[in-house]
């Protein structure tokens, strides 16, 4: 059947059919990499989306161990040393020194490690490793209440050195929105545990 087209006939059509197959196998190498490739972004946005989330269980894992460690017996008796020096310093400057003074280092310890609680909570509120709306509910609205009790005998430990508790004084800047943030997030709970509840 081909022998009336000769050799170079014969040639030419097996070039054509080899460019058509090659063709062919371009497409399908261009078609298999934009497959690939949308799967790879598919799978991408997948491991991102886990990403995220494994990055809000952890910001809330820390306020929960923060809040553990706020509830824990130990700490509320630190606390309570604590409460007292504040007390004295709010009253009068030179009464909260002589106060401080007549502690022995084991109480100034304790009342230090408080401070320092609310330091770490407040560095890592401002680095955003905790959770914020679980944050302002509990964490940063406590360490903002501590503050306004604390802060005659802050500012005296500060006048030493303005670094101390630097982390928790920006916290406190941004007081007013911590508070309208927490108001929000509180508001919003009750309004999904209202609509959550069946009707009567």
């Amino acid at each position: 059947m081909l022998g009336f087209l000769g050799l170079a006939g014969v040639a030419d059509i097996a070039t054509v059919v080899l460019a058509s197959a090659t063709l062919l196998l371009v497409a399908a190498a261009v078609w298999a990499g934009v497959t690939a490739k949308r799967s790879v972004r598919i799978a991408a946005e997948g491991i991102n989306a886990q990403i995220g989330e494994q990055r809000l269980i952890e910001r809330r894992r820390r306020v929960y161990d923060h809040l553990g460690t706020y509830y824990s017996r130990s700490f509320v008796e630190m606390s309570a040393d604590a409460s007292q020096v504040f007390k004295a310093f709010a009253t009068d400057m030179s009464a909260g020194e002589s106060h401080w003074d007549g502690l022995s280092r084991h109480k100034r310890a304790r009342v230090q490690l408080v401070l320092n609680f609310y330091e770490q909570v407040a560095t890592e509120y401002n680095a955003g490793f905790l959770d914020r709306e679980l944050s302002n509910r509990t964490l940063a609205y406590v360490a903002l209440e501590m503050w306004d009790r604390a802060e005659p005998f802050i500012g005296w430990v500060r006048r030493q050195n303005q670094q101390y508790f630097e982390e928790w004084a920006e916290l406190y800047k941004h007081k007013a929105e911590i508070l309208d943030a927490s108001e929000a997030s509180t508001q919003r709970q009750a309004d999904a545990a209202g609509s959550a509840a069946p009707a009567g």
